[in-house]
């Protein structure tokens, strides 16, 4: 599966998961800081708030840090 295919996997649950326990499917999914990073230059995903957006990337952030 080419990275294009996997982000958009990843894009796919994001938004069947909206509102839910987004860290939880971020750690279920094993996204990167760098993927997430991707994901958000390649689509849009209206269905994600600001808030949620940043819990997403401070998540990830932890996460690379640790």
């Amino acid at each position: 599966m080419t990275a294009e295919q996997q982000l958009g996997l990843a894009e796919a649950q994001l938004l069947h998961r909206a509102g839910e326990n987004l860290t939880a499917l971020v750690d279920a999914m094993g996204l990167t800081l760098a993927e997430w990073q991707q994901l958000q230059s390649d689509y849009v995903m209206p269905y994600l708030s600001d808030d949620d957006r940043a819990t997403i990337t401070q998540h990830l952030q932890n996460e690379a840090a640790a």
